[in-house]
């Protein structure tokens, strides 16, 4: 019972049924710690899953109720992991008696050649056409006989099936360009003689696709495996495949989402089961980059963040780390006088930046009070240069006077100042009359 549950649970990724199961098999032995450690892994993402389901408007007081309810499940789920730790553990030490549902189950199902769909059979897959190559080349000049035609097909790179038809102005195919399969992929059992067969339609069926890989010629089918293989490089274990190659050379395109529940499973079964917060990180995070739009993903990574768990490192980082860390200082002081050093070396940093910017502060102001000062000194000149300038005026000016008086008596000073004076207020009446009249003018102006 509790292999067909993890299979529906893991492979088939029918939640609801594989919950079902977990509770018929607790019920037959409720003391089995793989049962609960499976069933909680389960639990978890069905929980998340209704908790991102639900409306999020509501009254504080509904609110206050939902938190209330989803904190004892999680209470409960907990619970459940601690029984089930404690059951594994009742010998004295632990057995980790969930390896074998991790190498079974829960591993097999992220591997990066295995199709999720496949569980559901072909009609849930998708067929990937290769498309024909744009440059194409040609052995005979169009409309002329071929001269290769008969019975072997055209060399010209051509992803039609099957080999005749090339007497026709060499218009012959090359037969079904064979795709290499990927690697330890569970669909390659073929890989031998697997076949590709494509017309620039999507509507052909396997038994299309074996006839063409059984007549097309081996030689252009190798030559087209060698030039226009899209999977000729070398692929990293760890990464993701998008396609795989299965029977009859057909190339099926994975679904992301249920990839992506894979990688969930197997990131809740890290972090429930194992305890290794660092890698349920990464695949939480791998299952967010397939499928960012599924609900029970990001409800789980919800719970996940909401622990403050989103910022963990994995285990080989944290030993890379310390490794980093030894050598850095492996053969330097005693950790005590290391801190001391560095304490040290922390204080004259923080005293000699100090020391600058006070420098700093220092030479503004006093640049500051040296520009203030010069403006001042400078203001102060000017003042006095005008009044210097006035006194050589007033100098001048009785020169002026002392000099043109001499030889004249007094009633002729007397006219001469009078006549000054009456230049004087002529003058200025002459210049308020022309300041009225351009008044005047504006004033017109400005109302035309």
């Amino acid at each position: 019972m509790l292999r067909l549950a993890l299979s529906y649970h893991t492979i088939v990724l029918d939640y609801e049924l594989a919950d079902g199961m977990y509770r018929k098999a607790r019920k037959i032995d409720p003391n089995d710690p793989c049962i609960l450690y499976a069933h909680a892994v389960l639990l978890v993402a069905l929980l998340a899953k209704e908790e991102h389901q639900q409306p999020k408007s509501g009254t504080q007081r509904e609110k206050l109720d939902q938190n209330r309810l989803h904190q004892q499940k999680i209470k409960n789920i907990e619970q459940l992991v601690a029984t089930a730790i404690a059951l594994d553990s009742s010998g004295g030490t632990n057995q980790y008696s969930y390896q074998w549902m991790e190498m079974e189950y829960f591993l097999p199902s992220v591997h990066r050649a295995w199709d999720p769909a496949g569980a559901l059979g072909l009609h849930r897959r998708k067929v990937v056409n290769v498309t024909t190559p744009t440059k194409q080349r040609r052995t005979s000049p169009r409309g002329s006989g071929g001269s290769r035609g008969s019975g072997g097909g055209s060399p010209r790179m051509n992803n039609s099936g099957g080999g005749g038809n090339g007497g026709n102005g060499g218009s012959g195919g090359s037969g079904g360009g064979g795709m290499t399969s990927v690697p330890n992929s569970p669909s390659s059992t073929h890989r031998g003689h697997s076949g590709h067969n494509t017309q620039g339609h999507n509507t052909q069926d396997n038994t299309a696709a074996t006839g063409a890989s059984r007549t097309s010629s081996p030689t252009t089918n190798s030559r087209t495996q060698r030039i226009f293989s899209p999977l000729k490089k070398k692929k990293n274990k760890n990464q993701f495949v998008d396609i795989v190659v299965g029977n009859n050379g057909l190339r099926i395109k994975k679904d992301k989402e249920r990839c992506a529940r894979c990688c969930l499973n197997y990131g809740l079964f890290r972090q429930w089961v194992m305890n290794d917060i660092g890698q349920a990180n990464m695949w939480f995070t791998k299952a967010l980059a397939m499928a960012p739009g599924d609900t029970m993903v990001n409800g789980c990574y919800h719970e996940f963040f909401n622990r403050g768990l989103a910022f963990t490192l994995t285990k080989d980082e944290v030993q890379t780390t310390e490794k980093l860390k030894k050598r850095r200082f492996w053969q330097r002081e005693s950790r005590k006088e290391k801190e001391t050093r560095l304490q040290r070396l922390e204080e004259e940093r923080i005293k000699r930046i100090t020391v600058q910017e006070m420098e700093k502060e220092r030479y503004v102001r006093q640049s500051a009070f040296d520009r203030i000062t010069e403006n001042h000194r400078r203001h102060a000149m000017l003042k006095e240069d005008v009044r210097m300038m006035a006194r050589l005026k007033n100098v001048e000016n009785q020169r002026k006077s002392i000099l043109g008086s001499i030889g004249k008596s007094q009633a002729d000073i007397a006219k001469e100042r009078k006549k000054q004076r009456e230049d004087a207020k002529r003058k200025k009446k002459e210049k308020q009359k022309a300041a009225k009249k351009a008044a005047k003018a504006a004033k017109k102006k400005k109302k035309g």
